[in-house]
Formats: structure tokens, sequence, C-alpha cells
């Protein structure tokens, strides 16, 4: 009988997805190879065929935390070049959909934490904090984008400044995450759309 051929793709996703439960349970200190290998159902072996260490999976959990996150939402920012229903409706709609992730991100929160920590400190500290870099960087241009049309198109204030507001943003989503971190009760994805409709009121043209 012939050997069962390995999809590596997939083998590979099953690593960092169970990798990135570990991490988020137990931080990056304290979690070994050896447990995510056994919350992989694979052996230890086969987690150094794909990674050859514990720093290069925490790193490739980083990159598909932002693929799932950040990059998951760009196809909802423009239609044809324009953002369907006006900027304020993709503002929402690309808000909306990150925060979608609710009950994952509340879970897998701590691997924030983590990504900060690992930019901050250890040999590899310059690496996670460039990923980091560009990750914020990433979103602020998607906001930013969106702000920027919709200033162009009328629907809002010429004197608004995208790339402010964006930043803004960005720390406001993730403290809306490190509260319901807390407080189990809260609810994250509500808040941000409530938040968002009164920035839009606030910046819209007719204010």
């Amino acid at each position: 009988m012939a050997p069962r051929k390995v999809n590596k793709r997939e083998k590979r996703e099953q690593i960092i997805a169970a990798a990135a439960r570990i991490f988020a349970e137990q931080g990056l200190q304290q979690s070994t190879i050896a447990n995510i290998a056994r919350a992989a159902d694979i052996g230890k072996g086969t987690v150094y065929e794909y990674f050859p260490s514990k720093q290069a999976l925490f790193f490739a959990v980083m990159e598909w935390f932002q693929s799932n996150i950040v990059t998951e939402a760009e196809p909802l920012i423009e239609v044809n070049g324009q953002s369907e229903g006006g900027a304020g409706a993709c503002l929402r709609r690309y808000i909306g959909q990150m925060m979608g992730h609710n009950d994952e991100l509340r879970e897998l929160f701590p691997l924030w934490m983590e990504f900060w920590s690992a930019a901050g400190t250890g040999e590899d500290r310059q690496e996670f904090a460039e990923a980091l870099r560009r990750m914020y960087g990433d979103f602020r241009r998607h906001i930013a984008g969106i702000l920027a049309e919709g200033r162009r198109s009328g629907e809002f204030s010429d004197e608004i400044e995208p790339d402010t507001i964006a930043a803004v943003l960005a720390g406001t989503l993730d403290g809306l995450y490190l509260q319901a971190w807390f407080d189990q009760t809260f609810d994250p994805a509500a808040a941000a759309d409530h938040f968002i409709l009164n920035l839009l009121r606030g910046i819209s043209r007719q204010c």
C-alpha cells in the first residue's frame, strides 16, 4: 500500500492553529513544542519539520493572526475603485468584519500581548517590532484610504485628517478588546459599531 500523501500546507496550518491556542493559553515562555505537538495531534518531530524553533513558529502565528484578522477584511474596502454605499458604509463594513471575529479574538487576545512583549524584548525583537509596524500600518492605511475617499467625494468634512483618525481608531479597537479580555460581559463589536456611527456623524459634511 502506497504511503498516504501529506498535504504540507494543511499540516502547516494545523500546527499554527494549535500553536496559537497554546501560546494564548500558556504564553510564549511557558509553551513548549511538545505541548503544541500534542494539541495538533502530531509528533514533536513533525513540528520541527515545518518550523526550526519555537520562535519561528511564534512568528508564523503572528503572520497567521494578521492574515485572518486584518488582511481578510481588505476585499470589503473597494468595489471597482469606489466604496459601495459610500465611505461611511464602507468603514462600518470593514470594522464590522474585523470585529466579527469577536469570540476568536477574545480567546486569542493574549496573543496580542505576547506579540507586544516579543517586540520589546528578546533576540528577535526587531523582527517582531517590524511585523507589528506592518500590521498597524496596513490597518491605518486602509482606514485612512476610506476616510480620504469620503473627503474627496464630499461625504466627509474637508477638515478631517484621515491619518490621525486612523491611528486613533487603531488604539480604540485595541482598547475595546483589552476591556473585553478582562470583562466577559463586555461586547467590543457592539461598542465599536456604536463608536463608528458616532464618529461618522461627527465627520459628516452635513454636521
